[in-house]
């Protein structure tokens, strides 16, 4: 009797502690008060807090952390779970440093992609990336292919080679910005992988030769180039045929036909010239856009006054972006006067940021200077597939 009385004293312990870790993991994921609605729209909670409170790790540098979990052999992040007959995803990311920021599409709020995230089934996730994913793309070949559906690099420095070598994998992505970076022109092929994928801003270092190659460029809605010193080759597989509803060009060269092929893109809408010297006769070039509703010129431009003639003859454009120094107010009245459906918003010349060479990522979800007024330009990564 004596015998058995210890291991089952042993065994009561255990089973009350673990009960207890239990709840304590439960009332995190839950909080008293939780209603069955709430049980089903799990906010993204940290769980791994619990787990590792009051445990000082060593400190070790990012490189090195990074250059060990890659010879773990680890297993993909993301792993499906059963809680309360609710099924979810459990991402186990590394602890040691962070991947970057990871947020929900269409909400605000974001969270370091650092330990372990329990996410709702069915959540379109996006990744602002750091720079230890951009040195060390390797990273990334622990998403499992539907993982992610918006991927960005911001405020990355220097890059491996190979990079979309790892990217094409995550072939349910529906944005991807990459305007921060230089890419290999002979990587480009790899994007053509990414079947699904509506949204792309990139920098073309060199022309568009060989991004005008790419199948998927018709498929996309949105796109942005920066940095291309000839984009014709891009612009005139555009124009014959294409879903893109919104084009971005941000210091490229534009020539007339480069104009006269933007209209002839049947469905696009919206259409943005950034730090480009546009004239008069470019604006000319667009008058038979059958669809255009949206034109905004942002940073010096090469306009006077007299454009307005070509704004009237554009008869499907409804709001009009430009710096003030183009039109003054009675210009504008006398335009809308002409043209009743037309609106303006004008502004202080602003130049987008990055200097010349330099990408810049396209965001006008954030005001800045003048475009508190141009807030309609929802970030790539929030409004793919409108």
């Amino acid at each position: 009797e004596k015998a058995l009385k210890g291991p089952l004293i042993i065994t009561l312990i255990a089973a009350t502690f673990l009960s207890l870790g239990g709840f304590l993991l439960w009332n995190t994921l839950f909080p008293p008060g939780s209603t069955e609605a709430d049980k089903n729209t799990i906010p993204v909670r940290s769980f791994d807090r619990l787990l590792s409170e009051g445990i000082q790790k060593e400190s070790v540098s990012e490189k090195s952390a990074v250059e060990e979990f890659l010879r773990s052999n680890r297993q993909n992040y993301a792993r499906m779970v059963t809680i309360q007959g609710i099924q979810q995803r459990a991402f186990f990311f590394p602890t040691e440093f962070s991947l970057g920021e990871l947020s929900f599409l269409k909400h605000h709020q974001t969270y370091k992609a650092t330990g372990r995230f329990l996410i709702p089934y069915g959540t379109e996730l996006s990744l602002t990336a750091d720079s230890c994913v951009a040195q060390f793309p390797q990273l990334l070949k622990y998403f499992q292919k539907d993982d992610l559906a918006a991927l960005r690099f911001k405020n990355v420095d220097q890059i491996a080679g190979g990079l979309l070598r790892y990217v094409c994998e995550l072939t349910s992505l529906n944005s991807l910005v990459l305007s921060t970076i230089e890419i290999d022109p002979k990587d480009f092929v790899y994007l053509d992988r990414l079947r699904t994928l509506k949204c792309l801003q990139i920098q073309l270092s060199a022309d568009g030769a060989h991004f005008s190659k790419l199948k998927i460029l018709p498929q996309l809605r949105e796109l942005a180039i920066i940095n291309s010193s000839i984009i014709s080759p891009v612009i005139e597989k555009l124009a014959h045929g294409s879903e893109l509803r919104r084009l971005h060009l941000q210091r490229t060269s534009l020539s007339d036909q480069d104009c006269r092929d933007i209209a002839s893109m049947e469905k696009l809408e919206d259409l943005i010239f950034s730090d480009i010297p546009v004239t008069n006769q470019n604006l000319e070039s667009l008058v038979s856009s059958p669809k255009l509703e949206k034109l905004t010129i942002l940073g010096n431009t090469k306009l006077t006054s007299a454009c307005s003639n070509a704004l009237i003859k554009i008869k499907s454009l409804r709001l009009v972006s430009l710096p003030e120094s183009v039109l003054s107010a009675a210009q504008i009245a006398k335009t809308k006067h002409l043209a009743p459906k037309l609106s303006f918003v004008s502004f202080e010349n602003v130049t987008t940021s990055g200097s010349p060479g330099q990408g810049s990522e396209i965001d006008f979800s954030e005001p800045h200077q003048g475009r508190e007024k141009l807030n309609r330009f929802s970030s790539f990564d929030r409004s793919y597939g409108k």
